[in-house]
């Protein structure tokens, strides 16, 4: 692992029940990445976002975050997460946009410290990075899917992360949303630096947004080029021989 790697997985093993989710897997992610993860149901994705949120323990190997064992790191405001259907909880309870985003900055203020003129410029920016700042008084619940999302996104930024870490970020949300979506998430990555980690199942457009792919099955197969998955035998791998990829090129 170089310098740059932040995020490292060096033969973890990890199993649930007596059935093997993870087998040996062993992973660098870098500054400024754009990582798409991918893999079938059950493959051991998501497994991969805990241990690295340290959630969980891996019962072999080693997770390491900023170069320390997870279970010793401490700067939880470095990364940023956004987990599977935040949307469809946060939004069935009276919060305003600025509310729900002001409690990303908790992790970077700390539980019990009153929040102050530089939390509220946090909130501010993170709401304006999402293009959200006039709808900040705004109930989650009175926004569409994509406004909703990008409220999530700006919780996860608030607290001035290094990483963002989004698990199925898309489901449930319309395809002209996602376009701004994805196109949010690129800016993030290319103007602000932000290392991204999305875990999805639409391979055919996550394909066309990452510069690389980690293709999780339980073990993993990494590629720099998201073009390479498409060669070979590593969609087969994956998903057996009859799933079919289009890898659309813009």
């Amino acid at each position: 692992m170089g310098d740059d790697t932040i995020i490292s997985f060096k033969d973890v093993i990890f199993s649930f029940d007596g059935r093997p989710v993870l087998d040996h897997i062993s992973l660098g992610i870098n500054r400024g990445d754009y990582l798409g993860v991918i893999g079938p149901n059950g493959g051991g994705k998501t497994t991969m976002l805990r241990l690295m949120l340290g959630l969980i323990d891996a019962q072999a190997g080693t997770v390491r975050l900023f170069n320390r064992p997870v279970g010793d790191f401490k700067d939880w405001y470095k990364i940023g997460y956004v987990p599977q259907k935040a949307t469809s909880f946060e939004s069935r309870f009276p919060f305003t946009v600025e509310e729900v985003v002001t409690l990303g900055r908790i992790p970077r203020a700390g539980l019990f410290r009153r929040l102050g003129e530089t939390d509220r410029e946090a909130v501010e920016q993170a709401l304006d990075q999402v293009h959200l700042l006039p709808q900040r008084k705004n109930l989650v619940a009175e926004l569409s899917g994509g406004q909703q999302q990008r409220v999530f996104i700006a919780k996860g930024l608030v607290a001035n992360p290094e990483v963002l870490i989004l698990d199925e970020p898309t489901v449930g949300v319309d395809v002209e949303s996602q376009d701004e979506f994805y196109h949010l998430l690129s800016r993030l990555n290319r103007e602000h630096g932000i290392t991204l980690i999305v875990v999805s199942h639409d391979i055919d457009v996550i394909a066309n947004e990452v510069n690389s792919l980690a293709c999780v099955n339980q073990t993993l197969t990494c590629h720099n080029d998201p073009a390479e998955f498409t060669k070979g035998e590593f969609v087969d791998k994956l998903y057996g021989h009859t799933r079919k990829l289009i890898l659309h090129r813009h």
